[in-house]
């Protein structure tokens, strides 16, 4: 009923017709093609002018091109390339500075901010260790700050006061000071120097230090190291004689060999400045060895690359020096990574094969470590000893068992296992003793402060254990020893929390059995 009830309502087809005769509707009109043309116009929302854009042109370059859409000036340009810089995007910054300088070719403090910007990235490169286009942003810094000294003499109607003018200066003077003794070349950076004093004046602590750091680039130019043959300084490096490689490594700062050699020796104590060592080192071989022949850096390539036979040895053995401060840091992905590319250069070093299998060793004991660690922080002891369990069944690391043991003994300690923790800490002692007696064959630093650590709380933990089960004379014995190595850690880290609660528990024990024994 209800579908009739809506048909009824719509009009019959005779009713239409008649609807449309009583209107007298339009006929349809016909199709035609409208041509649109556009003009051309390089700014957004300005319409062309016909033959007068030459002239534009003109005024709006003598008006500093302050008359076009604000995202097009120069100045608004600076302004956001300037905030990304405080912001610390200093990619974004050299994009905004180049824009700018598109627009006004006069605006010197673009320059001098890009070359900043340059330099920064530069070193984000080397603290990250990514040796590509480190060489190319400190030239182009370098060529940045020529750029704007060169505008900063010759154009004296620049919108700059007196005071501003000076402090660009002498900013990209000190830049420029510091990229040229970066890239080796001594005498250049002397003469920014010798400026930079100049136009200073003022005789303050800054001053003194420019003028201490001109001297020092002045004495090592008339040093014996710097007549002598590269090749010659090589070998004397390579003999071991670390302050001629200082020496050297301020003249040749990069020549690969001597990047390479106190990469080497620094790898185990300065971690970081091997690093850095080693991607500088990679940075100087990974340049075109065929361009730019009238830098000294380069010709310093050239002459190392005739020395050495095969190139590609030399690059993995800064893979494997930057490898091995990796590794000091107990960052073990990325040195898997660089002893891998190391491999890859030099497939049959058997020291090579040896350092990528114990990487891969470490990746997978510190994922054991880390799941007990978390496990153990939620309070899943006994979830935590079983994966310290298979640390000890999977991992052939005889000196860190010392430590999983005790972190072990701790999860039995926690659900009162203490038969079990007094074990646990007792294999971790007796392991320490046998890793002592071989330690002359083995190599193993037992006198380290982590395995002192360790030492010091199998005994806390031990003594725990016995104080609990009712045997508070060996808990005692097993605290005084704690303090003893306690004792020993402080000599090297004075102060410690754990230090002062070993103090405070060793005086309740002490305590509570005296007055047991009363």
């Amino acid at each position: 009923p209800k579908v009739k009830e809506i048909w009824a309502t719509v009009p019959s087809a005779a009713a239409t017709e008649k609807l449309e005769k009583d209107y007298n509707l339009p006929a349809v009109r016909s199709s035609r093609t409208i041509e649109v043309v556009f003009t051309k116009n390089s700014r957004k929302g300005m319409p062309r002018r016909g033959d007068h854009n030459h002239e534009l042109a003109e005024i709006r370059k003598k008006r500093k091109d302050m008359s076009g859409p604000l995202q097009e000036q120069a100045v608004f340009l600076k302004d956001k390339g300037d905030a990304f810089f405080r912001n610390g995007d200093f990619l974004a910054g050299v994009n905004a500075y180049s824009e700018a300088v598109q627009k006004d070719e006069e605006m010197v403090q673009c320059y001098s901010n890009r070359a900043l910007c340059h330099f920064q990235i530069a070193e984000e490169l080397i603290g990250q260790g990514k040796s590509p286009k480190i060489l190319h942003h400190l030239r182009t810094c370098r060529s940045d700050c020529s750029t704007a000294l060169a505008l900063l003499e010759n154009r004296k109607n620049l919108e700059l006061t007196k005071d501003n003018r000076n402090k660009c200066t002498l900013k990209c003077l000190l830049l420029r000071s510091k990229i040229s003794e970066r890239l080796g070349e001594i005498q250049p950076a002397i003469l920014d120097l010798g400026k930079s004093l100049n136009l200073m004046g003022k005789k303050d602590r800054a001053f003194r230090i420019l003028e201490e750091r001109l001297l020092g680039l002045d004495a090592l130019t008339r040093t014996p190291v710097a007549k002598t043959p590269i090749h010659e300084l090589i070998e004397t490096i390579t003999n071991g004689d670390t302050k001629i490689g200082d020496i050297a490594i301020r003249l040749y700062p990069l020549e690969p060999m001597v990047r390479i050699l106190r990469s080497e020796r620094l790898a185990e104590t300065e971690s970081e400045e091997a690093i850095k060592d080693a991607t500088l080192a990679l940075a100087a071989l990974d340049q075109d060895s065929t361009h730019d022949a009238n830098h000294k850096e380069t010709s310093a390539l050239l002459e190392s690359l005739k020395r050495v036979k095969d190139r590609q040895h030399l690059r993995s053995r800064a893979f494997a020096a930057r490898a091995r401060g990796y590794s000091m840091l107990n960052q073990w992905s990325r040195a898997q990574e660089e002893f891998k590319s190391a491999l890859e250069l030099f497939p049959t070093h058997p020291g090579l094969q040896k350092a990528t299998e114990r990487a891969e060793l470490m990746i997978r004991a510190n994922g054991y470590l880390r799941r007990a660690s978390s496990l153990y922080s939620r309070h899943q002891f006994v979830k935590s000893s079983r994966s310290l369990t298979a640390f000890l069944k999977h991992i052939p690391l005889p000196t860190a068992h010392i430590g999983v043991l005790c972190n072990r003994a701790g999860c039995w300690l926690a659900v009162k296992r203490y038969d079990d923790c007094i074990r646990d800490c007792t294999r971790a002692l007796q392991l320490h003793d046998h890793l002592s007696k071989k330690e002359k064959d083995n190599k193993i630093n037992t006198i380290d402060i982590k395995v002192k650590s360790w030492l010091r709380s199998a005994y806390v933990r031990r003594g725990t254990a016995f104080c609990w089960k009712g045997s508070p004379k060996e808990g005692m014995e097993d605290y005084k020893t704690a303090l003893r190595w306690q004792e020993e850690i402080e000599r090297k880290e004075p102060w410690s929390e754990e230090g002062m609660l070993l103090k405070e528990d060793f005086y309740m024990i002490s305590t509570s059995n005296m007055k047991a024994t009363v």
